[in-house]
């Protein structure tokens, strides 16, 4: 026998799911009308307290973008010729050393969509180049030109640490856009 008490709660539950649905719906329409692109705000989302519909979320936002595919380009739209900054990544949350400034441009993307889709790849593969910067090195605080032209172990480790960065950005800025790929893994260029 169905107790009325669990209706009332699926009811009510259904009933904030919808107010919820219509909530994305509206922010998303007033996104387009404005001229953005319709992001889904992941990091409101979780301050909200509504983490656990993001998956229902994600799907409401592909749908309300035309599908897995359009959400995916829109990620790519999104991160092509994208200049990410020192300031950008401490904006999103994720610790940068406080005297390194620097600019990294993503210039070339690996993955298709049907890596993604059609053959479950995990990986998101992009390159990268640092268009400028300043770090704390071992050396003190040095410039970018300094690191290429100096300690060998001391440009790696600069690269692997701004690459890292970047990769987690990206991790992040993916799921504005209903995208979950596991890994980032990027290659620096010159």
């Amino acid at each position: 026998m169905v107790n009325r008490n669990h209706i009332r709660k699926v009811l009510k539950e259904e009933t904030n799911l919808n107010l919820l649905h219509k909530y994305f719906l509206k922010k998303w329409e007033s996104q387009v009308s404005s001229g953005q692109t319709p992001k889904i705000g992941y990091e409101d989302t979780r301050r909200k307290g509504l983490s656990k519909f993001l998956d229902s979320i994600d799907e409401w936002y592909r749908d309300f973008v035309g599908g897995h595919k359009k959400a995916y380009e829109l990620f790519l739209d999104e991160i092509k010729d994208l200049v990410i900054t020192s300031e950008d990544i401490s904006k999103s949350g994720i610790k940068v050393y406080d005297d390194d400034t620097f600019e990294v441009e993503i210039y070339k993307i690996y993955s298709t969509y049907d890596d993604y889709f059609g053959f479950g790849e995990d990986t998101f593969q992009y390159s990268f180049r640092i268009i400028d910067g300043t770090f704390n090195t071992q050396y003190g605080i040095q410039s970018l030109d300094d690191i290429v032209d100096g300690d060998r172990d001391t440009f790696w480790d600069v690269i692997s640490y701004i690459s890292g960065l970047v990769d987690e950005y990206l991790k992040e800025l993916q799921y504005e856009f209903g995208v979950d790929y596991m890994y980032f893994e990027g290659e620096y260029r010159f």
